[in-house]
């Protein structure tokens, strides 16, 4: 009984003073904004990162295909356009995976069977612009 008594003695000055402040901060609605552009109903974001200069987002979806999962780029200001695809045409029944972005937010290093279907390779593209990626292959650009 005792040990009831003095949690109220501590928490309830503790919750009131809780009240005090957050009734001194005005709340702010939070905004949201949709970043990865028109999303077909079958469409899904798979996952994303957000680049270390924080200026884009880079996202894994099956955005323009049923299943066919490839990688977007974005401002993170929102689309000013249409979103950019960083992978190059795929094989057929192809997906882009895994992805990182470097630590000096200027290229994305990725897998997937973007030659061959279900032969994995790694691929990297820079600026996240609409071009055919260089294939990483034992360490060297080829």
């Amino acid at each position: 009984m005792w040990i009831r008594k003095r949690l109220y003695q501590c928490v309830l000055p503790l919750a009131v003073l809780m009240g005090l402040l957050f009734s001194f901060c005005p709340l702010q609605a939070a905004t949201n904004q949709k970043l990865s552009g028109f999303m077909p109903f079958w469409g899904g974001v798979v996952d994303s990162q957000i680049s270390r200069d924080s200026s884009r987002v880079v996202y894994r979806a099956d955005q323009e295909a049923d299943g066919l999962v490839e990688l977007f780029s974005v401002p993170i200001s929102g689309p000013t356009g249409p979103v950019i695809k960083v992978n190059g045409p795929l094989a057929t029944g192809g997906n882009a995976g895994l992805f990182q972005i470097s630590r000096d937010s200027g290229r994305v290093i990725y897998m997937a069977d973007q030659d061959t279907n279900d032969f994995l390779e790694l691929y990297m593209t820079s600026n996240y612009s609409i071009h055919l990626p260089l294939i990483l292959n034992g360490g060297t650009l080829i």
